[in-house]
């Protein structure tokens, strides 16, 4: 076949008529073709029929399909230029199905076509195409050959677009390198190169597509140095771009989310992520990504103490697994290698064989140390661990300290003793039962308008007046119109003002003033909380758990509300550039 293939793309470009080609933009193309007796036409329906199939995910009938249409080609006199489409959406459909032998094949004979035709565009793709076949087969060495090549090409390209696309394939090739060797001049090259397509990208206009792979190669590398927060960032900023037929996308930023939360430790934020993932790659039908998540669930719910739902999971890995590792599928990689070598390198028949019983040699240790090792483990996990379920949860509603209601109870035990006025101390504790009470119903409110948050904020401020008398002013201004019509979501404000009060002005020599304003900023709500406290660089060893606790309170909050109403919701915190004291801006999308 690889002999036809070369041949194939060796066939004339004289143009072929099909009798209604010159109808297509004025009607029904697909019912055209599939009534016509024209052998192009028919070429025409069958490449329909193909892309129908791909979109139904039906990738075996798609591949009958495509391989109808080439035999068509093959019989008829037509010398129509389609040869390499058809070649390309036939590698498209082996793609999809894992078949990296019939994949391999036709690459090869792609870019010896690519490259007589002196197209660099196309030849660096067919390049990395065949580099991330051999990626997939672990045949390191052909592997890296191939990407030299692609290094020597990409910066000779005049389209710096282009550049971005293929620098992001590049590095991802020496991220899976890094990972199957450890060795960390890979992970240099890796970042190297991710640094690249962040620097044109930041010159050039990138398609929507190409900055989510560079966003999403960012983030593996913050991930790879640990830098959990940068990672996150990057990922959350596709997820919110993200559009709904957005599958692979979808996939791999979810898995790289579940990847971080279960290295921290939260293992409920990681299922979460990691079931979305495999919702859309098993959706996707992408065989290689299932398998990961497979994997990295199967770790998730034998931390978690689900024994049997992890066994499961690895269950369903190792199926895949062992599919793609069949030894006959082996023997068929090592006749592929043996074609190209020959056609592009000076390596002989007795080395290709040396490599492959290498390979197979690599591939039973490496199969016999996973099984070793997974039995090692779980029998130990079985004998030794106690089931722990671990509960801990962030917070998706921000909530008071409970230290404020025993200061604030202790507060009005105070006043009652020394106040004779019996309907102050009435007055107070109605206000106390007002926070409470407010507290605990908006634990289950996801929104509430922003007059119930000032008449909130009004009693929750002046208890705290009560605690802390003459240590502070605060003003609450609202400069939204029909502040019962907006809607926010609820307890976003208080921690800030909270921290505000208890450790930006503690231990200050002065009076603290506090202003929270609310306003509608080109169709957006803008909430600022301003003090003239100590600033985040001075306040005390103890306040700084307090602060990233509502700053990751804020921040799951806005991920969250992103997500549901596809908006752009942001929170900064810093130290206020006119003066004393902390500056927090969060702002929202209106919403009714």
């Amino acid at each position: 076949m690889f002999f036809f293939l070369l041949h194939f793309l060796a066939i004339g470009q004289d143009k072929c008529n099909c009798e209604v080609i010159d109808t297509i933009r004025t009607t029904n193309a697909f019912t055209h073709f599939e009534k016509s007796k024209n052998e192009l036409c028919q070429i025409y329906y069958l490449l329909e029929v193909f892309n129908l199939k791909i979109k139904e995910r039906n990738y075996a009938e798609a591949e009958n399909q495509i391989k109808s249409a080439i035999n068509l080609y093959k019989k008829s006199n037509c010398k129509e230029p389609i040869n390499v489409t058809l070649l390309s959406r036939l590698d498209q459909a082996y793609t999809f199905q894992s078949k990296f032998d019939e994949s391999l094949e036709i690459n090869i004979s792609l870019r010896d076509y690519y490259e007589s035709k002196k197209d660099s565009s196309k030849l660096v793709k067919s390049i990395l195409q065949i580099a991330k076949i051999y990626d997939r087969m672990v045949l390191r060495e052909q592997k890296l050959e191939k990407i030299e090549e692609a290094k020597i090409l990409i910066p000779q390209l005049k389209n710096d677009e282009e550049k971005v696309l293929l620098y992001t394939r590049l590095a991802q090739l020496f991220l899976h390198e890094y990972e199957d060797t450890g060795d960390k001049k890979y992970l240099d090259t890796f970042e190297s190169f991710c640094n690249e397509t962040l620097r044109l990208s930041k010159i050039i206009p990138t398609p929507r597509k190409t900055q989510f792979l560079v966003n999403t190669r960012l983030a593996s590398l913050h991930i790879h140095k640990e830098e959990w927060e940068a990672a996150k960032k990057y990922l959350y900023e596709n997820l919110a771009k993200c559009l709904q037929e957005d599958l692979p996308e979808l996939g791999i930023n979810h898995q790289d989310l579940g990847e971080i939360f279960l290295r921290t430790n939260d293992l409920k934020s990681a299922k979460m992520h990691l079931d979305s993932s495999i919702f859309y790659h098993e959706k996707l039908g992408a065989i290689p990504q299932m398998m990961n998540g497979y994997k990295i669930q199967s770790e998730i719910l034998e931390k978690m103490g689900d024994y049997q739902g992890a066994f499961a999971f690895s269950k369903k890995y190792n199926t895949f697994k062992d599919s793609l590792n069949d030894i006959d599928n082996i023997s068929k990689i090592a006749s592929l290698e043996s074609k190209a070598a020959q056609a592009k390198s000076n390596l002989t028949i007795s080395n290709l064989r040396r490599n492959q019983l290498f390979y197979l040699l690599l591939l039973a240790l490496s199969l016999g140390a996973l099984v070793i090792a997974y039995l090692f483990f779980r029998h130990k996990d079985l004998k030794n661990k106690k089931l722990i379920l671990e509960t801990e949860q962030r917070l998706n509603r921000a909530r008071m300290n409970p230290h404020f209601f025993f200061n604030a109870l202790a507060s009005l035990q105070s006043f009652a003793l020394n106040e004779t006025d019996n309907m102050s101390i009435a007055e107070n504790l109605s206000k106390f039962s007002y926070i409470m009470r407010e507290t605990l119903e908006n634990s289950y409110r996801e929104y509430v308008t922003i007059h119930q948050e000032i008449d909130f904020l009004e009693e929750y401020l002046k208890l705290q007046v009560m605690r802390f008398p003459d240590k502070f002013n605060y003003q609450i201004q609202n400069l939204i119109e029909n502040p019962d019509d907006v809607l926010m979501p609820s307890m976003i404000i208080q921690p800030f003002i909270e921290n505000s009060i208890e450790h930006g002005f503690a231990n200050i020599d002065y009076k603290g003033d506090l202003k929270i304003t609310f306003k509608t900023v080109q169709n957006r709500t803008e909430i600022e909380i301003k003090d003239n406290g100590r600033g985040l660089n001075n306040q005390i060893e103890k306040s700084k758990p307090y602060i990233s606790r509502a700053k990751q309170i804020v921040t799951d909050r806005i991920y969250l509300l992103n997500l549901k109403l596809k908006s752009d919701a942001t929170f900064s915190i810093e130290n206020d550039g006119q003066g004393k004291g902390v500056m927090v801006k969060i702002v929202l999308p209106v919403i009714y």
